[in-house]
């Protein structure tokens, strides 16, 4: 649900990029001595400003753009008596089409430059400051590869130094593992997981090479040439991949109370290294356990305090509805941990009110006892009416700078208690989130269904979660009703029986955490490391651009305002550097955009600016008037595909 904090802070970061941006325009103006006449941020009508000396300091009403208004400088040319009626008190030698061609052309390269500018402060603060990053993101390790993707299947061959690779023989080996490090792609260093997903992307059509680096039996490392030709797998995503994730690192976050875990003394911070003798991550350990048989025995290599150990453990049957996953999630707790404070996350500002809480307030205990996940998860089991007592941390957003936190205590209704902590509402009507498209022809179930009935008994959160754990292997009468979808005009509301089927699975009775290294860097380094990684968002741009008009990157990926807004409000949920980082790369992508050579854009008028230095005299204002009509709608027309996309990928979301 979108908040009126998160539209201002949306707002906030398109001003912000906007008005450098201009900012940029404006200074290299003054400093030329042309005669800027409005600074604007936001586009026509004029809300409020100031006039300062010459210049009108204004905001315009529409928040999607800015503007620098000069003499003699037009989007659209003015004819000799429009602009002798503009500008006729200004003396023409301030005009900026009266300027020299390098003066014009530091004007226009002075707004992109200063996004570039702002990207390198803001990297370079992070790196000064410093901050903690998830691992799996920083390196190219290798976890969970798709069965029958391009990944799996590829052929390896040994590289043996001094030696070339014989790509004709028999390969030495087939598939990349779990734990593979991916050294190049054709040639060019990879140092972050996102390289090999940009290489996938861009590589349709074409057969990568890439070098793998991988542990032998001996545990000494081993490098291999791998041959894969990345392909659109059946996900829906419309871009090509090779089927890999990231290795996450399988770091127990929490061991869930009276689980086979807490029994053989897994404990939080432990990290699964092996199992079974084979290494593996989180993803791949948890696919490798929910099919185990009931009671399965397995052998863990572990990482405790740095120190190796080994622990036998037993497996737990569990219930799962088969090939249907409901939102919200049925497991909610399972995020709750002990070994944090648990936040208020819910953003209904209303209802916490009511409650009492404030989204930001940190449980520091329930009912006394400091293990608040803990605590929560033995609650569930009574009833969801109890009321609860709660020691809470307030944090308003004056208090971290001018005062200190208040901690007080509240008494809530446990459903509440969770809905604030998880945004859950045990009581709310379960939806079906995805289901596999065996079980929908099946069933006749579809994503989007909402659960009204199970079991002959009103469908809830609560109540479905009740029966995936106590009814394993029994198949459960449901009803649905099926949404409207578009008014009617695509779907209609219905309701229609089915069933579900609580399948079996084996669990250990854990939750993950996220591995992450702090990452600072020393004085010297902190302006290398900003410019390293503007120069890499830059190149990463052109690449992308490069497989636009290849036709190896598909338009469909290209997003508009709608998805920026939601990635600036995803940002800023999900914390401050995520939100600074997606400023940076915005502001950079602006930059590479303005410098485009389309008419109208900064890149266009550089290209003007070319010609008349090569003519020694400028393109005729007719010519000149023709080609940014064309770059208008050249412009407006790519406005509205990238919209397009972004409202297609709305709808795609709200469809079945």
């Amino acid at each position: 649900m979108i908040s009126g904090m998160d539209i201002l802070v949306f707002l906030i970061v398109l001003g912000v990029l906007i008005f450098v941006h201009e900012l940029g325009h404006f200074v290299a103006a003054k400093a030329c001595g042309i005669y800027v006449d409005r600074f604007s941020l936001g586009m026509p009508p004029r809300i409020f400003g100031i006039k300062f000396g010459e210049t009108d300091y204004c905001v315009g009403l529409l928040p999607i753009g800015g503007y620098v208004k000069m003499a003699g400088q037009e989007d659209a040319p003015l004819s000799e008596e429009e602009r002798e009626s503009t500008y006729g008190n200004v003396p023409t030698e301030r005009w900026f089409n009266n300027k020299p061609i390098w003066q014009r052309a530091v004007v226009l390269i002075a707004g992109p430059a200063m996004n570039i500018v702002l990207a390198v402060v803001i990297y370079a603060f992070m790196a000064g400051y410093g901050r903690e990053v998830p691992l799996h993101l920083e390196e190219t390790r290798i976890g969970l590869v798709e069965a029958k993707s391009p990944a799996s299947l590829a052929p390896m061959y040994l590289v043996e130094d001094g030696q070339a690779v014989d790509f004709t023989k028999e390969p030495d080996a087939e598939g990349w593992r779990v734990g593979d490090k991916v050294v190049s792609i054709d040639g060019k260093e990879t140092t972050r997981f996102q390289d090999i997903m940009i290489a996938a992307i861009l590589g349709p059509g074409k057969v990568a090479t890439v070098e793998i680096e991988r542990l032998g039996d001996d545990g000494e490392p081993v490098r291999y040439l791998s041959l894969l030709e990345p392909k659109l797998l059946d996900d829906g995503i419309e871009a090509t991949r090779f089927g890999v994730m990231p290795f996450q690192t399988a770091l127990v976050r929490h061991v869930l109370p009276d689980s086979p875990a807490k029994t053989h003394g897994l404990r939080p911070g432990d990290v699964i290294v092996s199992m079974d003798g084979t290494l593996v991550d989180r993803a791949s350990f948890s696919q490798r356990v929910r099919k185990l048989p009931a009671g399965a025995e397995m052998k863990l290599e572990l990482l405790r305090d740095g120190d190796v150990m080994e622990m036998t453990l037993l497996t737990r049957e569990e219930g799962s509805f088969e090939d249907v996953v409901f939102e919200p999630s049925l497991n909610m707790l399972v995020t709750v941990g002990d070994d944090a404070p648990p936040e208020v996350t819910l953003d209904d500002r209303e209802v916490l009110r009511e409650w009492g809480l404030n989204r930001g307030d940190k449980v520091l205990t329930v009912n006394d006892n400091p293990e608040v996940g803990t605590a929560l998860r033995r609650l569930v089991r009574q009833d969801s009416m109890d009321e609860v007592h709660l020691r809470v941390e307030r944090h308003r957003p004056f208090y971290a700078v001018f005062g200190e936190a208040t901690v007080d205590t509240v008494s809530l209704r446990l459903d509440d208690v969770i809905h604030a902590l998880t945004e859950v509402d045990r009581s709310a009507l379960p939806r079906i989130d995805s289901i596999s498209d065996e079980f929908a022809k099946k069933s006749g179930l579809q994503r989007k269904d909402i659960l009204i009935e199970v079991d002959g008994e009103p469908a809830t959160v609560a109540r479905l979660r009740e029966i995936e754990k106590t009814r394993i292997g029994e198949t459960i009468p449901i009803k649905v009703r099926r949404p409207s979808i578009l008014f009617g005009l695509y779907q209609g509301e219905e309701e229609l029986t089915s069933e579900l089927r609580v399948g079996s699975i084996q669990q250990i009775g854990v939750a993950w955490g996220t591995k992450t290294v702090f990452r600072q860097e020393s004085a010297g380094q902190i302006l290398p490391f900003a410019f390293a990684e503007s120069w890499r968002q830059v190149t990463q741009i052109g690449t992308v651009l490069r497989g636009l008009f290849t036709g190896k990157l598909s338009p469909k990926l290209l997003g508009g305002p709608v998805m920026i807004g939601e990635v600036i409000m995803d940002a800023f949920k999900r914390g401050f550097f995520l939100l600074l980082e997606f400023t940076a790369v915005i502001s950079i992508n602006l930059a590479v955009f303005n410098l485009l050579p389309l008419p109208v854009l900064d890149g266009g008028q550089l290209v003007f600016l070319l010609i008349e230095m090569v003519r020694r005299r400028p393109v005729s204002i007719k010519v000149v008037e023709a080609v940014q009509q064309v770059g208008f709608v050249l412009i407006i027309g790519l406005l509205i595909f990238v919209t397009f996309n972004d409202v297609s990928r709305i709808i795609d979301r709200l469809l079945p």
